[in-house]
């Protein structure tokens, strides 16, 4: 059996002392954590060059501006009418074409409509030339080729008498001789010649 080292013998004044101290309690410091953090916290922060003061001068300051400019919104007059004089330039009207060409007609019944619109009562409308119709009618053959329909095609005279009506139309020229006479007496109003021209069952 093997002897006990003497280096690891327990020392007798150590385990009194030891002894002596596990009987005494802890007692509570007086040192309060989370006041020093704070205290810590508000040293360590910057200062602001501007006193609280200064930023109350300063939004007091915007306030007034803010009630002036709504003052002036509501106390300033309605602005004034602004007149612009501008120039319009018209062109000039185009030279009339050839005879026997529907533009000269549509031109000439342009200006008669425009004439009446503007209230120009004492000058006579445009006489009314009926033609005979043809195995192609000009309202289709002016499509065909890109311009307007014809100005004598019965939808464009229709139009005319919708717009100027039928009574302030003067009685029809006399037919020339490549064209045929109307059907009927001569003494024959000229309002029931008219109608029977518009009745899509009857044939011009």
């Amino acid at each position: 059996m093997s002897q006990p080292n003497p280096s690891e013998r327990p020392d007798r004044d150590l385990i009194e002392f030891e002894r002596a101290f596990g009987a005494l309690s802890p007692t509570p410091g007086r040192l309060d954590r989370d006041r020093l953090m704070y205290l810590a916290g508000r040293s360590a922060a910057r200062r602001s060059r501007v006193s609280p003061r200064a930023w109350q001068m300063i939004a007091a300051g915007f306030a007034l501006v803010a009630i002036g400019e709504a003052v002036l919104l509501v106390s300033r007059p309605d602005p004034e009418p602004r007149i612009v004089e501008r120039l319009v330039h018209v062109p000039a009207p185009s030279p009339p074409p050839a005879d026997g060409e529907p533009a000269a007609g549509l031109a000439s019944a342009t200006d008669s409509d425009s004439d009446s619109s503007t209230g120009d009562l004492e000058r006579e409308p445009d006489p009314v030339v009926i033609l005979r119709r043809s195995p192609r009618p000009e309202g289709r053959r002016g499509v065909a080729e890109g311009r307007g329909p014809g100005v004598l095609s019965p939808s464009w005279l229709r139009g005319r008498d919708f717009r100027l009506g039928v009574d302030p139309l003067p009685e029809p020229p006399p037919l020339p001789i490549a064209m045929r006479p109307l059907v009927g007496a001569p003494d024959r109003p000229y309002r029931s010649e008219l109608d029977a021209l518009l009745d899509p069952g009857e044939s011009s």
